[in-house]
Formats: C-alpha cells, structure tokens, sequence
C-alpha cells in the first residue's frame, strides 16, 4: 500500500484539536511547545515520504 505524504501529514494534523483542547482546559504556555512539536513531526512525515529530487548531468557519477 502506498501512502502519499499529503496524506500522511493530513493525519499528523489531526493532533492539533486535542493539544487545543488541552490549551482549552490548562490555560499552560507549555502546550504552545507541543503545538510546535506537532507541526515540526508532520513536516518531518511528509518530507520523509516525500518523492526525491535528483539532477544529472553534472559530470557526478551515478550510484
């Protein structure tokens, strides 16, 4: 099964509610740090499976 990383991000996101609802009840200036927790570990999924650019052409051998 092939996952697209849009997908996969789109996933990820669905964290953020329950961190806002946590924000909601605590009222914490930590729960900005999962919020940005959250949001680096999506655009870490997304370029992980993200298709990978090559160039050729540049007189570098191909491996």
């Amino acid at each position: 099964m092939s996952l697209r990383p849009q997908l996969l991000a789109g996933l990820g996101l669905l964290a953020l509610p329950a961190v806002l609802a946590f924000f909601l009840v605590k009222g914490e200036l930590v729960i900005g740090f999962a919020v940005v927790n959250v949001l680096l570990i999506v655009w870490s999924v997304y370029t992980m499976f993200s298709p990978v650019e090559t160039e050729h052409g540049h007189g570098h051998a191909a491996s």
